[in-house]
């Protein structure tokens, strides 16, 4: 993602603007859902915050714990 300002919309509610890594800061702490609708500063497009992977990583597998 590229240093914009970013406008992030849940239901009625509208907030904004936040920076690429501000971003990256609400979702880490939960704040920032997959559900989520953000919009780039100058664009017309709401997208769905989960379209970006460096938001929302894929979550690595954890390995099963041996048995003794």
């Amino acid at each position: 993602m590229l240093m914009n300002q970013w406008y992030v919309a849940r239901g009625n509610a509208k907030k904004g603007p936040f920076t690429s890594a501000q971003l990256r800061g609400l979702a880490k702490k939960g704040q920032l859902r997959s559900s989520d609708m953000l919009l780039r500063q100058g664009s017309q497009t709401w997208v769905a915050a989960e379209k970006f992977s460096d938001l929302f990583p894929a979550k690595s597998e954890v390995a099963p714990t041996p048995s003794t």
